[in-house]
């Protein structure tokens, strides 16, 4: 089993909106709503490999009812733990002709109790789990060390953690097998911006440091870096381009899925590539085709730095 821990889910509304452009009256197209947050859309793309996979986070009010609602008519296993207050809505704007504009909630308020409990249903499910992920921000209220305390927790089944700033940097000191960041989350986790790709590979460097055994650093359409005891560069396929929110997301669960089934770490990075691509040829995050994986996965180069 796939475990997903992602604590701040999310209900994503999604808007296709011709030629958008701020500060204008806009006509919306087409209205999508789907159970949204980084770790509903890893559960997404490894179910749809048929892979069980088990999310945790927390959901609240009448957002939280439809986003579980949502995810059961997906077929996507969710475990939630129930707080107090309203959950969080995520608007997607998206132009056919340009770019995604992402406006995301904070959620609701968590009280201590309530982080207690979700610690509690995620250490339920760690003794089935095969790999464990844990993605995404961090709602009001819960401690920055949360998934730290989680990954200390594991007892040596793979981890994966993909998380931003602070929350990554408290993540990585507990050893995860695998930090994943984009460029963006990085900066804000070595509190500098980075340009060069040597630049991306010394911050890795610094993450491996805290703690981390490996570190893959996304860069969309420039493929990703991943640096461990050595360092290699893979370059994505050629697709249309429609959403890339929620892309990230298949990549982690392609690489989960590839680690699953016996692939090396580079190799579970092509999968998690090729994933990656095939979501960005859709509108919803986290939607891939299994049934063109293993094209994809042929086309993804990789290179030594």
């Amino acid at each position: 089993m796939l475990l997903v821990v992602s604590p701040n889910l999310c209900l994503d509304r999604i808007l296709v909106v011709p030629r958008f452009t701020p500060g204008r009256v806009h006509r919306v197209q087409e209205v999508i709503r789907t159970a949204g947050g980084k770790g509903m859309n890893v559960a997404r793309a490894a179910t749809a490999w048929g892979v069980p996979c088990t999310v945790v986070g927390f959901l609240a009010g009448q957002v939280g009812h439809q986003v579980f609602c949502l995810a059961t008519q997906e077929g996507i296993r969710i475990e939630p733990v129930w707080v107090s207050g309203e959950g969080r809505v995520c608007t997607i704007v998206v132009d056919p002709e340009g770019e995604e504009t992402v406006l995301n909630e904070p959620g609701p308020a968590v009280a201590p109790s309530d982080v207690e409990a979700l610690e509690a249903t995620v250490l339920g499910y760690i003794p089935g789990a095969r790999i464990v992920v844990l993605c995404g921000s961090l709602p009001p209220g819960a401690p920055e060390d949360l998934y730290g305390r989680l990954l200390a927790r594991l007892r040596g089944i793979p981890s994966v953690v993909d998380a931003a700033g602070s929350v990554l940097r408290q993540a990585v000191r507990s050893g995860p097998l695998l930090a994943k960041a984009n460029r963006a989350e990085l900066e804000a986790a070595v509190g500098h911006d980075l340009a060069a790709l040597e630049e991306l590979a010394g911050a890795a460097q610094v993450l491996r440091a805290w703690g981390a055994h490996h570190v893959l650093v996304t860069l969309g359409q420039d493929g990703a870096l991943l640096v461990g005891e050595d360092r290699l560069l893979f370059r994505p396929p050629r697709v249309p381009r429609r959403n890339t929110v929620g892309a990230g997301d298949s990549f982690t669960a392609g690489l989960c899925v590839g680690w699953l089934r016996g692939a090396s770490l580079p190799e579970a990075v092509r999968w998690g590539m090729a994933a990656a691509a095939s979501d960005v040829s859709t509108l919803l995050g986290g939607h891939v085709d299994p049934s063109h994986l293993k094209t994809l996965v042929g086309e993804v180069t990789v290179q030594p730095l």
